[in-house]
């Protein structure tokens, strides 16, 4: 057995029980109670997920595969469409504007705001399909 063998295999088993270490999940939870947070960085992580699938399925050169990874990205897709409207009521929720709201709570209550509409722009902006296969 090589070294390259053995540190991947210490890298497998670290990864596999890396939900045990608590300083991680410290880490992890590093957002708190605050559900719109979690929220936001869930679905941005499955935004990021998606263009990454949208680019490997552009370079796909077997048409099934690319079929079926584009069937995967619609669905993906709609189901974080659906997604936005619960975390715009997340944002207005959490600093609903009222007569003594004060400048902080306006600010963050922009800031989600506008990062719920460049999670929209982003998904909106991935593709449905991947460009024709050259041959």
């Amino acid at each position: 057995m090589s070294v390259i063998d053995i540190l991947s295999r210490v890298e497998t088993i670290c990864r596999k029980y890396d939900k045990y270490d608590i300083e991680k999940q410290r880490e992890l939870n590093a957002f708190g109670d605050d559900v719109f947070s979690r929220h936001y960085a869930h679905v941005e992580d499955e935004i990021q997920d998606l263009h990454l699938k949208a680019e490997k399925s552009a370079m796909e050169s077997n048409r099934a595969v690319a079929v079926a990874t584009n069937v995967e990205i619609r669905r993906s897709k709609a189901r974080l469409m659906e997604e936005l409207p619960k975390l715009r009521k997340l944002a207005q929720k959490k600093n609903s504007p009222n007569g003594d709201l004060r400048k902080e709570k306006f600010d963050r209550h922009r800031i989600r705001t506008s990062g719920v509409l460049e999670l929209d722009l982003s998904l909106t902006a991935t593709p449905l399909d991947a460009p024709p296969i050259q041959q």
